[in-house]
Parts: C-alpha cells; sequence; structure tokens
C-alpha cells in the first residue's frame, strides 16, 4: 500500500512539474501583440536600410539593412514570423502614445527629448550629419557659414532639421517635407541647393541614383546614434536591446552595414 501511495505522489508531482514547466515556457514567450510574430514598423523608402513597396499598412517585400537586422532579431526571440507595418509620416513614430506595432525601424536619432515619448533599444550604428548638393551647384559650399546663404530641405522632425534651425540659421526658407523620399526629389528637382541629413541616409541614396544628384560635399560631427523605437515602457525593449548589444559586439551588425551600406565617409571635409 505504501509502494501504491508513493508511485501517486511522484506521478502528481511529476504531472505538477510538466504544467509548471509549460507555464514557465508560456510566461517566457516574447511579449509581442500578436503571439508568434513580432511586428515591425517602417517608413520607406531610406535605400541600403528599407526600401518596398506598401499596400494599405502592410509593406510588400522589404529589403535593406533593417529589414536583415529585424529578421536576425526576430529569430533570435524565437519568432517564427515578421510583418512589416506601413507608417506614413516619420514624426508619429516619436510622438506619444500606443503603436500598433512591436518595434520601428527608420534610421532614428536617439535624442532626450524623443525619449520622452518613446523608448529606445541600444544603438545599432552611429552617424553625423552630411551635405549633399543639387547638380550643377556653383560654388560648392564648404562650411557651415557657405550654408547659411542656400535654399536647403531637411525633412521634418529629423535631427537635420533641427540643426539647420539651431545652428545653421540660413537666410533663405528651410523647406521641410514630411517624408525623406520628397526631400530628395525636391533636391533633385533644383527646389533646394543642399540638403542637411544623416549621412549614412544620403551617401545609400546617391549611389543608389548617382545621376541624379550633386556631390556630398562634406559632414558635420554630431555623434548621433540611431535606435529602434518602442512605445513608451515596452517590456519587449529589454529582450531587443540585449540583442542588439549582442550583434553590435560579435559584428553581426558590422557585415549588414558592409552589405548594404558600402560607403566611407571618413574622408569627407568636417563642415566647421
Amino acid at each position: 500500500m505504501k509502494k501504491i501511495v508513493l508511485a501517486l505522489i511522484a506521478g502528481v508531482l511529476a504531472v505538477s512539474l510538466m504544467a509548471a514547466t509549460a507555464g514557465a515556457k508560456r510566461t517566457a514567450a516574447p511579449p509581442t501583440l500578436k503571439p508568434g510574430t513580432l511586428i515591425i514598423g517602417m517608413t520607406p523608402p531610406a535605400p541600403g536600410f528599407e526600401v518596398g513597396t506598401f499596400k494599405g499598412t502592410t509593406v510588400i517585400n522589404p529589403k535593406g539593412m533593417e529589414v536583415d537586422l529585424g529578421k536576425a532579431i526576430a529569430k533570435k526571440l524565437g519568432l517564427a514570423k515578421v510583418e512589416w507595418y506601413y507608417l506614413s509620416s516619420f514624426p508619429k513614430s516619436y510622438a506619444p502614445g500606443p503603436k500598433p506595432y512591436d518595434m520601428y525601424f527608420g534610421q532614428e536619432t536617439i535624442t532626450p527629448e524623443r525619449s520622452k515619448n518613446v523608448d529606445f533599444s541600444s544603438p545599432y550604428i552611429e552617424a553625423d550629419q552630411g551635405v549633399m548638393v543639387r547638380k550643377g551647384l556653383s560654388p560648392l559650399p564648404k562650411s557651415i557659414a557657405d550654408l547659411k546663404n542656400l535654399k536647403l530641405c531637411a525633412a521634418s522632425g529629423t535631427t537635420g532639421a533641427t540643426y539647420i534651425k539651431v545652428h545653421i540659421k540660413p537666410n533663405k526658407p528651410v523647406l521641410n517635407p514630411s517624408q525623406t523620399s520628397v526631400m530628395f526629389q525636391e533636391l533633385q528637382n533644383g527646389q533646394c541647393d543642399a540638403v542637411v541629413y544623416d549621412i549614412p541616409i544620403i551617401g545609400s541614396e546617391r549611389a543608389s541614383n548617382p545621376t541624379k544628384f550633386g556631390p556630398i560635399v562634406g559632414r558635420i560631427v554630431t555623434h548621433e546614434q540611431y535606435g529602434i523605437v518602442f512605445q513608451k515602457g515596452s517590456k519587449l525593449r529589454p529582450l531587443v536591446s540585449t540583442i542588439v548589444k549582442q550583434f553590435v559586439e560579435d559584428g553581426t551588425i558590422g557585415k549588414m552595414q558592409k552589405k548594404w551600406l558600402a560607403a566611407d565617409f571618413a574622408k569627407l571635409p568636417v563642415f566647421k
């Protein structure tokens, strides 16, 4: 009888252990909006970083460095599926309030002001501001003082737009379209003389369309860092930050940069 009781107790303990283990596994699942799926927001196009067509709020066949990074993060989290959410306006990414995605890629610089409304992952890339001019512009600018007399453009809500307003203070009205693609179109059309924008982005754009623009004439050292954007208080952010740090340290992100952002800007003159 004693053996039977002990066997029953052992059986109950085994079942309890299995249930507890199953519960632990359920608890450990990444806290995403849709179980088993990572929903990533983006505002393409940004050649080299993220391109793709969209239908409604769905990005179709996205490609680029941030796309590869998003897929790698999903795999590391153990998530089998990635969905790509089209966000029509970049400034919406750092506006306060709930988000329809788990995280957002937009070559977004981590700033104290934006961090009041959203949370950022550990940085995955460092960047300065760059200056690219329209075709035919002469003479070419060589300093901040030269930029002051030009018609400038920078996408609305970006650090480039802020730098123009705070530091350059140009004599002519600045064009601030809501999308990067419109900004580059304005430069191509000659509506502005130069763009001041994140140098990896203008470098990738010019590499993709070398005949549409003039040269990249210089860089402005700002030591900016890009971070993945999360809704304030996101429980997913710490998990992703740990993965990003690992990818930086083991060279995974470096390989992605080399694949998609091959240009070397270190030799460009620094505007002062």
